[in-house]
């Protein structure tokens, strides 16, 4: 059974095979150089009509697209040149049926998710304000610094969402496996993350 789309929700997709991703035509595997990764678009990702389809999975953005909309990010986000829409650095595929949120062990992802979306803006005004302070001293360590740090947050969101033993979050109220809503455990990795790039 299909997932609810949501308003706004972005029909695209990319096949997942059992082997791994699948690609959608016109996209290619690998770069101009061996090992290279090119640009790999959300709508390209879990492609409805596709070999691998999975009705079952929505994509997530680890750092949500709100952030594009918020002011106060705008410049930084513009100098940092983020990858909002390229799946492979900024996605992950989410169960959106309960069924599959079990036997995946992952959060259950149905459309917008605030509580998520509060954290992950919480992390990023302290990136920004590091880059505020930074940038008039020496404004490209300011700006590589924010690329850093921005790659770590994603990957220890990214982390924290496959890692279901240990999750504890819930993106969506109805998740058969997010047990509390709070966010200790990811402030405590966020917290860790910060730490190492100090």
């Amino acid at each position: 059974m299909p997932c609810r789309r949501y308003a706004g929700a972005d029909r695209g997709a990319f096949a997942i095979r059992q082997a791994g991703l699948g690609l959608a035509q016109g996209i290619g595997a690998g770069g101009a150089g061996a090992g290279a990764r090119t640009f790999l678009p959300f709508r390209a990702v879990n492609r409805e009509g596709l070999p691998g389809y999975d009705p079952g999975l929505q994509r997530h953005h680890l750092l949500p697209r709100q952030l594009l909309f918020r002011p106060e990010f705008a410049r930084m986000l513009a100098i940092a040149d983020v990858r909002f829409d390229d799946f492979r650095h900024n996605g992950l595929l989410l169960p959106c049926a309960e069924q599959a949120a079990i036997r995946l062990a992952l959060p259950l992802h149905r459309g917008p998710h605030p509580r998520y979306t509060e954290l992950v803006v919480e992390r990023v005004a302290q990136i920004e304000r590091g880059w505020t302070t930074g940038r008039g001293r020496d404004p490209a360590t300011a700006i590589r610094q924010v690329r850093m740090r921005l790659t770590l947050l994603q990957r220890g969101l990214r982390r924290y969402l496959l890692e279901g033993s240990r999750r504890k979050l819930r993106l969506n109220r109805f998740d058969p496996g997010g047990h509390r809503s709070d966010f200790g455990d990811l402030d405590a990795m966020a917290d860790a993350l910060w730490g190492a790039t100090a």
